[in-house]
């Protein structure tokens, strides 16, 4: 049986808050337990557990961080089997265990020191302090304080003794102490030990600590079933730790440098294909979080155009936008191009492995489009909503845009007759966006695969058009009918034709931040 896990990035100088929520998600969902990663209270914050003032609302196991427990929490760890207060269990620096829902939790502590010292309590790890560790194959989760080595192109430094503990153990999840970084990888493919046919997969996230400046996601949920095989996420890639994973890696810089997906749109080697043979048959694969311009984790994203941040999907400004101030409302004189886009990587949101992340995600999304739809009808326009859903893409998203409310009843006719050029039609959905999932986060067995959909804020169904698999599809459709329909310049259909100067995005996101501000519930949270 499935078992609902929650586990939080470390909360130290920010537990009662951690703990608030907390004790909030648990009732709600009935969570199995919880994790938290690395430091989890200050001296202050530890006096308030030993003395009772704070209390844990469910069975929670930790390991050490990048700073020493304190003396008081060690006293008690000794004195107690490891139970520091009632549901607080510490790992160990490196330890293991089995709960009673018989999922094997590994822990491996402390940041890596070359001369790192072995006590249990310190925090920094040796070289070689994890190797008992690695008779625990295959584990359920692994949680670390440090990074492995090269599970990250931007990755700087990291522990070589956690990196051979991962290769060893091949855990479901490895979870490891952010800072003010989040990711979620790609899912990649362990080696086949001897005897093995079913190949396991590592789900790798790095979660933000509680309260990060940065605003990087500090929490996340899934579910386990340790006795179930192995599940394929869809799309993975070979284990990073390995020689084929480099030459993957430079595979996909490649097809980056070719054009492949940047705010809003792909830039289609579709064409190309018909026109030219590739030397080898199979396309690279896509980029990866850390080459995405959609995730967070790339160093590369222009920040300056993110307007709002949630728990599970941020909103950003369109780079190269098909609306201005031209085109819309007196009351708007910004661009209010907006792109609704989720935390995960992931091509399409059917493709959220976990249940729980992807039920999540969706209902943060479409709360986004609620909002902007609201936003819009009070400053005289209707928002107008897009999405191409591939298989093989990148980075799911959705865009916004404003539309004069009495242009509206243009806009269906307007994609009509854009299909029937292309031998196509349009259908309604059974839901009123393009999530394709109901509200326990299943989706609609119609809504898989290919398609592009639009939606109109204030009616009840959005439309969709299947495309089939390996079809040519231009990305720029939804831009081009909408261009039509509001009447602005044909440069606008590219937007790579219409990008603005770094100022006039800076000064534009403002803009819209500031007018949007008082319907952002991520300020309220």
């Amino acid at each position: 049986m499935a078992s609902k896990i929650i586990v939080i990035g470390s909360t130290a100088g920010h537990l009662p808050e951690a703990l608030t929520k907390l004790t909030a998600l648990h009732s709600k969902n009935n969570f199995a337990f919880a994790i938290i990663l690395g430091d989890i209270s200050s001296s202050t914050e530890a006096e308030s557990l030993l003395s009772g003032d704070l209390k844990l609302p469910l069975p929670t196991y930790f390991t050490i961080g990048a700073t020493p427990l304190s003396p008081a929490v060690v006293s008690r760890i000794e004195s107690n089997a490891g139970e520091v207060v009632e549901n607080l269990f510490f790992l160990g620096k490196k330890g293991s265990i089995v709960t009673s829902e018989g999922i094997r939790i590994v822990a491996a502590g402390g940041v890596f020191s070359k001369d790192g010292d072995k006590s249990s309590f310190l925090a920094t790890h040796a070289p070689f302090e994890f190797s008992a560790l690695k008779k625990h194959d295959p584990a359920d989760i692994l949680i670390s304080t440090d990074w492995p080595v090269g599970i990250h192109d931007g990755q700087r430094s990291g522990s070589p003794a956690v990196t051979e503990l991962v290769v060893a153990v091949r855990p479901r999840y490895h979870f490891v102490a952010g800072g003010t970084e989040h990711l979620a990888r790609t899912p990649y493919r362990n080696e086949l030990r001897k005897g093995e046919n079913e190949t396991r997969f590592t789900l790798f996230y790095s979660l933000g600590d509680w309260g990060n400046a940065q605003k990087a996601k500090a929490m996340v949920a899934f579910s386990l079933d340790p006795s179930a095989p192995p599940a394929s996420p869809g799309y993975s890639t070979p284990s990073p730790y390995l020689r084929e994973e480099r030459e993957a890696k430079r595979g996909a810089k490649r097809s980056a440098e070719e054009g492949t997906f940047f705010w809003g749109d792909h830039t289609s080697s579709g064409q190309q294909k018909r026109t030219h043979k590739r030397r080898h048959p199979e396309r690279p694969p896509p980029p990866g979080p850390e080459n995405c311009f959609f995730c967070l984790s790339n160093p590369a994203l222009e920040k300056h155009l993110i307007v709002s941040i949630g728990n599970e999907a941020y909103l950003t400004t369109a780079k190269g936008p098909l609306t201005s101030s031209a085109t819309n409302t007196d009351s708007m004189p910004f661009s209010a191009h907006i792109l609704i886009i989720p935390f995960s990587h992931t091509p399409m949101l059917q493709t959220i492995e976990d249940p729980e992340s992807r039920k999540a995600t969706v209902a943060e999304m479409k709360r986004y489009l609620s909002t902007l739809e609201k936003f819009f009808a009070a400053h005289g326009a209707t928002a107008v909503a897009f999405e191409v859903r591939r298989v093989n893409g990148i980075h799911a998203h959705w865009q916004v845009i404003p539309v004069k409310k009495e242009l509206v009843e243009r806009i269906d006719a307007a994609f009509d007759d854009a299909a029937k050029d292309i031998a196509h039609s349009f259908e309604d959905e059974h839901t009123t966006t393009t999530t394709t999932h109901d509200d326990d986060g299943e989706e609609d067995a119609a809504d898989r695969g290919n398609a592009f959909t639009y939606w109109i804020g204030g009616q009840e169904k959005g439309r969709t058009m299947h495309l089939a698999q390996g079809e040519y599809f231009n990305l720029q459709f939804g831009r081009q009918v909408l261009a039509e329909v509001i009447g602005t310049e044909q440069k606008r259909i590219n937007w790579k034709e219409c990008v603005m100067s770094l100022p006039e995005e800076i000064a534009d996101a403002k803009a819209f931040k500031e007018a949007f501000k008082e319907y952002d519930f991520s300020l309220e949270e």
